[in-house]
This record gives C-alpha cells, sequence and structure tokens, in this order.
C-alpha cells in the first residue's frame, strides 16, 4: 500500500499549549467542524454586549477569547500594523525547538485603542482561523511540518497569493474554467521535479488553508448580517458573499483532484517495482 515515510504528522507531534483536551475535538470532520462553528459563536455572544457607545477597548478582545478557549490554548491577540490589511492569523515559533509556540489573532491597529463595530466581522473572520486550528489538529500538525522542513519559500507564497488565495469574480463558466485550468498549469509548473511526498504536502496545505478561508468568509459574512438586523453600520464588502469570487470551493476541489492523481501515479510506480525493492521503501 502506498504511503510516505517521512511524514509524521499527528495529534500528538503539537505543544500542548495548542491542543485543546481530545474530549473537545473528537468526532468526525463534520462535528469538529460545528464546535469551531460553536466556539465562534461564543466569541462573538461574548463580545458585543461589551461595547459602549459603539466602541470597545483592544484589550477586550484578548479577555472574550481567553474566556471562550477557557484559557487552555495560547492565543495572543495582537496589534496588526501592515497599512493594508483589517487583520491577519499567523503562530508564534520557538526559537528553541522551532516548533510552534501560540497562535495569534491580529487587528489592525484601532484609534485610540479602541476597536469599533466595524471591527466585528473581522474578529469573527480570524478567530474562526484560530478555530479551524484548534479543532482540526492536523492544520497546525501540517503547517509545523511544512515549517520546520523549509517548505515555506517565496515561491510557494507568490503562488498561493497571486492564484489560490485571490479574488478572481469570474463572470461565468467559461471565464472559471479558464482561471481554473491557469492555476493549475501554474500549480503544474510549481510542482514539476519534486518528491511526490513534497507535492502532496504542498497540495495539502495549500488546500488547508483555502478550506479555512471559505470558512471564515461565511463566519465574517454569517455575523455581519446579524449585525445589520440590530442597524449596525458596517462596511459593504463585510455584507456581500465574497467565496464565490474567491472560488474557494473549485479551487479545493482542484487540489483534491491534483493530490489524488499524484497518489494513484506513485502507486502505479510502486506497484511496476520488484517486491524486494518495495518491501525496501516500505
Amino acid at each position: 500500500m502506498f504511503k510516505f515515510k517521512t511524514i509524521i504528522m499527528n495529534y500528538n507531534s503539537i505543544s500542548p499549549h495548542l491542543m485543546l483536551p481530545f474530549s473537545f475535538v473528537k468526532g468526525s470532520f463534520q462535528q469538529r467542524q460545528q464546535k469551531a462553528q460553536k466556539c465562534v459563536e461564543h466569541l462573538y455572544n461574548d463580545f458585543l454586549p461589551k461595547f459602549n457607545r459603539g466602541k470597545v477597548q483592544f484589550s477586550e478582545v484578548q479577555k472574550s477569547v481567553d474566556k471562550v478557549l477557557e484559557n487552555k490554548v495560547k492565543v495572543h491577540v495582537i496589534k496588526n500594523y501592515a497599512p493594508d490589511e483589517y487583520g491577519g492569523q499567523d503562530v508564534s515559533i520557538s526559537e528553541f525547538s522551532g516548533k510552534l509556540s501560540a497562535i495569534t489573532l491580529e487587528l489592525e491597529t484601532p484609534k485610540h485603542n479602541a476597536l469599533r463595530f466595524i471591527d466585528v466581522p473581522t474578529v469573527v473572520h480570524e478567530f474562526q482561523h484560530v478555530a479551524d486550528q484548534l479543532f482540526h489538529p492536523k492544520f497546525l500538525a501540517r503547517y509545523q511540518y511544512m515549517s520546520s522542513e523549509g517548505l515555506y519559500t517565496p515561491k510557494y507564497s507568490r503562488l498561493y497569493d497571486n492564484f489560490l488565495y485571490s479574488y478572481d469574480a469570474p463572470s461565468g463558466r467559461k471565464e472559471k474554467a479558464k482561471i481554473l485550468k491557469h492555476i493549475e498549469y501554474k500549480l503544474k509548473r510549481f510542482l514539476r521535479g519534486l518528491p511526490a511526498e513534497d507535492k502532496i504536502n504542498y497540495i495539502q496545505d495549500a488546500r488547508y488553508f483555502l478550506m479555512s478561508e471559505d470558512n471564515a468568509y461565511r463566519t465574517q459574512y454569517k455575523y455581519a448580517k446579524k449585525m445589520e438586523k440590530r442597524h449596525i453600520n458596517l462596511l459593504e464588502e463585510d455584507l456581500e458573499k465574497q467565496n464565490k469570487q474567491f472560488m474557494f470551493k473549485e479551487k479545493i476541489d482542484l487540489l483534491t483532484k491534483m493530490g489524488f492523481e499524484i497518489i494513484q501515479k506513485e502507486r502505479k510506480k510502486m506497484a511496476k517495482m520488484p517486491k524486494y525493492k518495495m518491501y525496501e521503501d516500505l
């Protein structure tokens, strides 16, 4: 049976500081995703009532995050100083062990250290990423493996930013098909000449990121609409369904198909190898 030898990514490889108890994360993928969504709902319900005259102190986000997660994991709410970004989500890596040590939730630096109602959709968007990573441990395990193996390269970042996490806004099926064909071409060029296990790592990593973005934009829209019903003014873009414009589903399906094709190709190669050679490699 085909398998990769060097990919050792399991729940126990992640720092205990980034692990929810197994009782929290057990279940099918869909069950865990529902738990992640429920976690975001708890944050929203705890955070929104803190607003006073349309503002809330930045520090209150951290308090709500800690309360919802019951201080079981390290999630640091920090200020994002990038001028063109409302928020972000990342991880901290230990200088000593080289492993992930904390998750960060990053928000645009607020004026007078106070957040406004229009910042709430960004808060829940970024917290959805946090919840996805916590309730799907393989997301963080893959990130840790990719980081430790030096697979996060500028070339990969450009591929992801320019062709995968891109706002395509196709006008119809023909344009959508053309975009996907171009993305597939770019992916194959990037993967050309790499070992099969690296190809799978890149494909799975991109899949996980896009899956979480798909979740985050759905969450952003869901809570923006809830706030709109309360007659709270928000940014127009938060009240738009942006998932289709990013073509998340189609790109995820493309990556899944390509990953399957790579695995099938490797299995066929191994089937042609002498038996003694196959056992030696496994």
